[in-house]
């Protein structure tokens, strides 16, 4: 099963990582793969990782050299289970 998206992202201060939770519409049988990547023309100065992942959404972290709002693509790929999270 493939899931994917986009996210804005602020960051609440220059040079810090701000979290976000992505909530993934279907349930993973085993825990997927997820894929993380800024979508932005300079990124100088910024860092977009994925965290914690289960079942059912993942953390993405982001880190950057300002405050501007931060357009972040994701892809998650594994085994579904063709049930939406509880």
């Amino acid at each position: 099963m493939v899931q994917w998206g986009r996210i804005n992202i602020v960051p609440s201060a220059a040079d810090v990582v701000t979290s976000q939770r992505v909530n993934l519409i279907w349930k993973y049988a085993y825990q997927p793969a997820v894929f993380v990547s800024e979508i932005h023309t300079l990124s100088v100065g910024l860092e977009v990782a994925k965290g914690a992942v289960g079942l059912d959404g993942f953390t993405l972290n982001l880190k950057r050299a300002n405050t501007a709002s931060t357009s972040v693509f994701w892809l998650a790929i594994g085994n579904g289970t063709n049930s939406l999270p509880e």
